[in-house]
């Protein structure tokens, strides 16, 4: 006997489930550099505000480079720019890492209220139906 909150709370449980999907796996971490960033451990970054504020240094770094060597009269070191870039491209896989544990968090979250929402009946019948479907 499902109530109409019920009923409500089942759409939004699919809905979770959906959203789940279209989350999909969490990204792998395949690093371009051994992982250390100027000393941090990529791994134990867990702030977007940080991976801007490295990406912010590491992009300076790169203009300031481009920039003295043409000052300079020089050509670049393109072993120095392929490092700057691998590094930039960590923190974007860290960024989405992060982002994907973030919304993944909400989900879970999402999921257990509704399902604390739920009426006892509701409940009942959902315990029932697993009880029924592994004496199958």
């Amino acid at each position: 006997m499902a109530t109409e909150n019920d009923k409500k709370i089942k759409e939004l449980l699919a809905q979770t489930d959906k959203k789940r999907t279209e989350l999909g796996t969490k990204p792998k971490a395949v690093w371009k550099t051994n992982g250390v960033l100027r000393g941090k451990n990529i791994n134990t970054i867990n702030d977007i505000s940080v991976c801007v504020s490295e990406a912010a240094t590491y992009l300076l770094d790169r203009d300031s480079i481009k920039n003295a060597c043409e000052f300079l009269g020089v050509e670049q070191n393109k072993s120095d720019i392929s490092q700057l870039n691998d590094a930039l491209d960590d923190l974007k896989l860290r960024v989405q890492m992060i982002v994907w544990d973030g919304e993944k968090k909400k989900l879970q979250a999402m999921e257990a209220k509704l399902k604390d929402l739920r009426s006892h009946d509701a409940k009942t019948d959902d315990a029932l139906a697993d009880i029924e479907a592994s004496l199958k």
